[in-house]
């Protein structure tokens, strides 16, 4: 049995980043969307994505982050 794909997307709840993430989803893959605003990722969250609140500027934010992805991701 085959390993699902995955894909972590920043800035994936607006404009490119969420273009990309939808046609990564549509494609079978397990996707992770990275946004600071909750609004957004809510929404992302309906639509199937694994959605994470964080601030990529934020060094102390991505090393929260990465450790609230799943193991296999």
């Amino acid at each position: 049995m085959s390993r699902p794909r995955t894909a972590l997307v920043t800035g994936g709840t607006a404009g490119i980043g969420q273009a990309i993430a939808e046609a990564l989803l549509q494609s079978g893959f397990i996707v992770a969307v990275i946004g600071r605003r909750p609004a957004p990722l809510a929404a992302m969250r309906e639509k199937g994505f694994v959605a994470i609140e964080c601030d990529v500027s934020d060094p102390s934010a991505i090393e929260r982050t990465a450790g609230l992805l799943p193991k296999d991701f």
